[in-house]
């Protein structure tokens, strides 16, 4: 097993100035996927890579101009897992990890990746919602 070095001095400088930067948050609308600062996190939580501490993340629900719930996307498909999502996203498979759903801040969106089709949306927010229904 890989050790991964968490980078929680690093995150917090970055989190720290996303926090009090003068940085307008952009306009975002569901289904949307963005490229959003996710940052390091603690033990089996999805962190963020790269310095920015990147990962992209879908648009689930949009609250109001500053607040959502984002799903954060990945290249590692679990295909007997409930809790990942499958679909074609800029004609790559990726899952979109519906157990590490977060509430975030429009300003930790850095840039927009794209849109999902209308049926992978439709079908992320059917099975994110079916897990509520079946505690199987």
């Amino acid at each position: 097993m890989q050790n991964f070095i968490k980078r929680f001095q690093e995150w917090i400088g970055l989190k720290e100035k996303i926090d009090i930067s003068k940085y307008k948050a952009p306009s975002f609308k569901e289904g949307e996927v963005w490229m959003s600062y996710w940052g390091e996190n603690v033990g089996h939580e999805s962190s963020g890579k790269n310095k920015y501490f990147h990962r992209p993340v879908i648009i689930l629900r949009k609250f109001n101009k500053d607040l959502y719930y984002g799903l954060p996307m990945s290249t590692k498909n679990k295909k007997d897992s409930k809790f990942y999502i499958e679909f074609s996203f800029k004609e790559k498979q990726v899952s979109a990890m519906v157990s590490q759903l977060k509430a975030m801040s429009a300003k930790r969106l850095h840039y927009k990746m794209g849109e999902l089709q209308k049926e992978d949306f439709n079908l992320v927010k059917k099975k994110f919602l079916a897990l509520f229904k079946n505690k199987s």
